[in-house]
């Protein structure tokens, strides 16, 4: 069971939102709702097919089961807190497998990858 405070003990919550939250996005806890209607709000809106006005009077009832430090802790990270999405923060002195290039080993070609670049058509082949 995860830790913190269950939004199923928030009666704002429907039962078809609390549904939606666990099944699509894994989210059962008033401090995970917290944090990703903090980092995406609008995604959060859409994907529970809601409108702004209910959005927000379920992040004001999860708010108000947080303390003060829990919610500073949520919405104002410390700036150098970079953790993977597995939870775990890398190790600092790992050898990793990705070394910044693509192999293309089918056809011999290596291309060096740049973050976040479209993909050309050639490159999806």
């Amino acid at each position: 069971m995860k830790q913190g405070h269950p939004l199923a003990q928030i009666s704002a919550f429907s039962s078809e939102i609390l549904y939606k939250l666990q099944s699509e996005l894994s989210v059962t806890t008033a401090e995970e709702f917290v944090d990703l209607s903090h980092r995406l709000p609008t995604a959060i809106e859409v994907a529970l097919a809601i409108d702004h006005a209910r959005f927000e009077r379920l992040v004001a009832a999860s708010r108000a089961v947080l303390s003060k430090e829990e919610l500073r802790e949520i919405e104002q990270p410390p700036e150098n807190l970079r953790i993977l999405s597995t939870g775990f923060e890398p190790p600092s002195n790992a050898e990793t497998y990705y070394k910044g290039e693509s192999h293309d080993r089918s056809k011999g070609r290596t291309h060096p990858v740049q973050p976040d670049s479209p993909r050309k058509k050639s490159d999806q082949d």
